[in-house]
C-alpha cells in the first residue's frame, strides 16, 4: 500500500476481524469484556457510499483526519504515528462519533478510566492512547465521515472552548473533502417562514434546515464559495497572521499581492480596516491596535464581532469586505456550519485562562468600494469593528442578561446551549413555537389533563409551543433536589417576524401569553428560552457508556452500590412529580442529567442524579389509576406496550420508562442496541420485550423485574420502588 502499514494491533490480529455491532456489542457488554467496539449506525451502507464517492480514502495525507471505513480507519494524515495510515475500523475511536443521533463531539480524557476504551488494543498497545479529543466530519449530504481528532498519551483536561475551536476547524477540513468531488447541484430545502438572515434566531434556524437528525443537506454549494480563515492572533502584538485561507480566500485576497496567498502571511497587509463609510484608517498601525483589543476582548466574553476591511481584487480594484468572528461559541464559523454538540461534562475554561490565539473567520465581499471612500478616517473610525447586533442573545425583557455558550446537544423541540446567566453558569432551552399555542399552554398549566377514562391530549403537531410553554410553566413551580430546577422562563416574538426586535415576556413575572396574536393571517413566530439548573456531570447515558456505574478496578464488572444509589435518586425525584400529578412522558437516560454533589458530600459516584426535559409531560389528576390517551410519545426504546401499542401513558409507563434506565446501568449498554425504530415497535406488539440483565445483583432482581413487566397493573408505584430501593441501599454499603 506505497509504504502505508497498518498498526500493530492489526496486523497481529490478521485481516478479517468482524466488526461487533448492535444486540452483540450488548450482549459482550453483559459478559463483563470490557472492550467493545461501536456499533454500526443505522444508515452504514448509504455513508459507506457517500465516502467513497469522495474518493479520498488512500489518497496522500494533508491534515490530522481519520476517516471511517467498512472495515478499517483510515488516516488522511497522521502526524506523530510513525508511518501508521491505518487501524482496524473495531479499535477506532473515531467510530464512536457515528452514532449519536445528532453529531457529537467526543471527549475522553482518560482512556483506562473509560470503559469503552480501556482494554482498546490502540490504548493497551502503540500508539498507547490515553486522551481524545474529536470532531466528526459531515459532508455536504449531513453524512458523518470520521472525524478531525486530537491524541495524546498522557491524560488531558479538555475544555469546552477548545472543543468548540476544533468543532469549527473540522468544519473546514470538511469543506475541503467536499471540493474534492463535483457536487450536482443540491436542492436547497426552502427557507423556513418569515426568515432574516441577520438576526441571531434566524441564523440558527438556518443551521438546524440544513441538518436533520440524519441525511438530507447539510450546507450547499454557497458554503464551498464561501472565504474562510484561521487567523493567528495568538501574540501580543497586533500583527494577525494567517494560519490557513481556503480557496474562495486565496482568489479574493491574492489580487493584493499578485498570487496566492501563504499560510502566515500578515493579514492586515491584505486588508486595510475601514470605517461604516469605506474609508481607510488615518493611521493604520492603531486601527490595528484598536482591532486586536476588540478582538480579544469579545472572545473573552463570547460574543461575535465584525470588522469592516478593504481589500484588492485580483485585477486591482478596491473593494470592501466583512470580516466575521464567530466567537460566541453558540454557533459555528458561519451560518452554513453544521451545529456539534459538546457534552456538559466537559468542563468550562478556567478564570484565568488563556483566551485561545486562533479564529476562525468569514469574509464577505460587500461590492466595489466607492471613489469618494478614500478619504482619511480617524483611528477609532478605521478599526471599523463593533458587535453588529449578533450578541449572543436578543436585547431586552432580560435576554441581555444571558451569554450563550457552546452547544450541549439537540432534540426534536429545541436546542440546549450551556450559557452564564448574571454570571451564574446556567444551561439555556431555545425553542421556536408559533404565538397561537401559548394560550393553550397557560390554560394546560392551570388544570389537570386526563382521566380514569382517558381523555386525549391532542397530540397534534401544532401543540409544539403549548409544550414549551407548559414545560416552562411546570418547571417554574417544581422545587427538588432531584428534579431540575428552571430559573426563569422568557418568550419574545421572532425579531425578523414583526421587524423589530421586540420585547421579551418574562415567565412567572408577566403573561405567559403576551406577544401572542395573529399578524397578517399568519400566527406570529415566538421563541422561548427556559434558563434551568447547570448539571456539569453530563447524562446518565454519557455514564453508562463510560462505565461509571462498574468498578474500574475489577475489570469494569457492575457496581451494585452506585446504580441503586442513582436509582433510589431518579425514584425520589419521579415520586415527586406524580405527588405533583405530574406525568414526565419520556424519562430515558438522556433526560436524567448529573451534576457535582454539594461540598462534603462523600458520595463515591461523584454526582446528583436529577429528572430533567418536561417537554412531553402531561398533567393527570391525583390517583394511581389515570392515563392519558395520546399519539405522541418519547423515547421509543423506553416505552411500554400499552404507549407503544395503545397509545394509553400513565404513572405505570413512567415506571417501565425508570425501569429501562435501571436496565442500562447494570448491563452497561443502550437497549435495543443496533434496531430501528420500526424493529422496537414490532418487538414491544410481539411481547419480546427487555428482561432482567443476566449481571443484576439477586436481592434487585424481583423488583426490576416487576417494574418491566408488559403488564402495566404488575408494577410497583414510585413510593413502592422508593421502599425496594431504600432496603437495597442498606444491603449495599458503599
Amino acid at each position: 500500500m506505497g509504504g502505508c502499514a497498518p498498526s500493530r494491533p492489526v496486523a497481529a490480529a490478521a485481516a478479517g476481524r468482524a466488526t461487533t455491532c448492535g444486540a452483540a456489542a450488548c450482549r459482550a457488554a453483559a459478559k463483563y469484556v470490557a472492550f467493545v467496539p461501536a456499533a454500526c449506525p443505522l444508515n452504514e451502507p448509504g455513508r459507506l457510499a457517500r465516502l467513497k464517492g469522495l474518493d479520498i480514502l488512500d489518497t496522500a495525507p494533508i491534515a490530522l483526519v481519520s476517516v471511517v471505513d467498512a472495515q478499517r480507519q483510515w488516516f488522511k494524515a497522521a502526524e506523530g504515528l510513525g508511518g501508521v495510515c491505518q487501524t482496524g475500523r473495531s479499535e477506532s475511536f473515531c467510530a464512536w462519533t457515528l452514532l449519536p443521533q445528532y453529531p457529537e463531539a467526543l471527549v475522553v480524557e482518560d482512556t483506562l478510566a473509560d470503559a469503552r476504551f480501556a482494554e482498546n488494543p490502540l490504548v493497551t498497545g502503540f500508539p498507547f492512547i490515553r486522551s481524545y479529543m474529536g470532531c466528526p466530519l459531515i459532508a455536504a449530504d449531513g453524512a458523518r465521515l470520521g472525524t478531525l481528532c486530537v491524541i495524546d498519551r498522557v491524560p488531558r483536561l479538555f475544555d469546552a472552548e477548545s472543543c468548540a475551536l476544533l468543532a469549527n476547524i473540522a468544519e473546514i477540513v470538511a469543506r475541503e473533502l467536499d471540493k474534492n468531488e463535483l457536487l450536482p447541484p443540491q436542492p436547497q430545502p426552502p427557507p423556513p417562514p418569515y426568515q432574516a438572515a441577520a438576526s441571531f434566531r434566524a441564523r440558527r434556524r438556518t443551521q438546524d434546515a440544513r441538518q436533520p437528525a440524519s441525511g438530507g443537506p447539510v450546507r450547499g454549494g454557497e458554503a464551498l464559495r464561501g472565504a474562510m480563515m484561521v487567523v493567528d492572533a495568538s501574540g501580543a502584538e497586533p500583527s494577525w497572521r494567517l494560519a490557513y485561507a481556503d480557496a474562495a480566500c486565496q482568489r479574493l485576497l491574492g489580487g493584493g499581492g499578485g498570487g496566492d496567498v501563504v499560510a502566515g502571511a500578515p493579514l492586515w497587509d491584505l486588508v486595510k480596516a475601514v470605517d461604516a463609510a469605506g474609508r481607510p484608517a488615518a493611521d493604520p498601525a492603531a486601527a490595528a491596535a484598536a482591532a486586536h483589543a476588540a478582538l480579544t476582548r469579545a472572545a473573552e466574553e463570547h460574543r461575535d464581532l465584525e470588522l469592516r476591511v478593504a481589500f484588492a481584487s485580483p485585477g486591482g480594484a478596491r473593494r470592501l469586505g466583512l470580516l466575521q468572528f464567530r466567537l460566541s461559541q453558540s454557533g459555528g464559523a458561519d451560518a452554513a456550519t453544521p451545529l456539534i454538540g459538546i457534552p456538559s461534562s466537559i468542563p468550562w475554561a478556567s478564570p484565568g485562562h488563556q483566551v485561545p490565539g486562533f479564529y476562525c473567520a468569514a469574509l464577505h465581499d460587500c461590492g466595489p468600494a466607492a471613489a469618494s471612500g478614500a478619504g482619511g478616517g480617524g483611528a477609532a473610525a478605521g478599526a471599523g469593528f463593533g458587535q453588529a447586533g449578533r450578541t449572543s442573545a436578543p436585547a431586552g425583557g432580560g435576554f441581555e442578561d444571558i451569554r450563550l455558550g457552546p452547544l450541549c446537544g439537540r432534540g426534536s423541540f429545541g436546542r440546549v446551549y450551556r450559557a452564564t446567566w448574571n454570571g451564574e453558569k446556567v444551561a439555556v432551552k431555545i425553542i421556536e413555537y408559533e404565538a397561537e399555542d401559548e394560550g393553550t399552554a397557560a390554560a394546560a398549566a392551570k388544570q389537570p389533563r386526563g382521566s380514569d377514562s382517558g381523555e386525549s391530549d391532542g397530540g397534534g403537531g401544532g401543540a409544539c409551543g403549548a409544550r414549551v410553554l407548559l414545560e416552562g410553566l411546570l418547571q417554574q413551580r417544581l422545587d427538588h433536589p432531584n428534579v431540575v430546577r428552571s430559573r426563569k422562563l422568557l418568550t419574545r416574538p421572532c425579531p425578523d417576524d414583526d421587524g423589530g426586535d421586540g420585547d421579551g415576556d418574562e415567565g412567572g413575572g408577566g403573561s405567559a401569553d403576551a406577544g401572542a396574536g395573529v399578524r397578517g393571517g399568519r400566527p406570529r413566530l415566538m421563541e422561548a428560552w427556559l434558563v434551568l439548573e447547570y448539571c456539569d456531570q453530563g447524562s446518565l447515558a454519557e455514564a453508562v457508556e463510560r462505565g461509571r456505574f462498574r468498578r474500574r478496578g475489577s475489570g469494569f464488572e457492575p457496581w451494585p452500590r452506585a446504580v441503586v444509589a442513582t436509582a433510589r435518586e431518579v425514584a425520589e425525584g419521579m415520586a415527586y412529580l406524580h405527588a405533583e400529578g405530574l406525568l414526565h412522558g419520556d424519562l430515558s437516560a438522556a433526560n436524567i442529567l448529573l451534576a457535582s454533589p454539594p461540598p462534603g458530600a462523600g458520595d463515591a459516584r461523584g454526582f446528583v442524579a436529577k429528572v430533567s426535559d418536561l417537554g412531553l409531560s402531561r398533567l393527570v389528576p391525583p390517583g394511581e389509576g389515570g392515563f392519558v390517551q395520546t399519539r405522541t410519545y418519547g423515547t421509543v426504546t423506553h416505552q411500554p406496550h400499552e404507549v407503544l401499542v395503545e397509545g394509553r401513558t400513565s404513572k405505570a409507563a413512567d415506571v417501565y420508562s425508570f425501569a429501562v434506565c435501571v436496565w442500562e446501568m447494570l448491563s452497561g449498554c443502550r437497549p435495543y442496541a443496533g434496531q430501528t425504530h420500526a424493529q422496537v415497535l414490532h418487538a414491544a406488539a410481539t411481547g419480546h420485550t427487555l428482561g432482567v440483565p443476566s449481571a443484576t445483583p439477586a436481592p434487585m432482581r424481583p423488583l426490576l423485574a416487576r417494574a418491566l413487566d408488559p403488564r402495566a397493573e404488575v408494577r410497583p408505584t414510585f413510593p413502592e420502588m422508593l421502599q425496594g430501593l431504600r432496603r437495597l441501599e442498606e444491603a449495599f454499603p458503599w
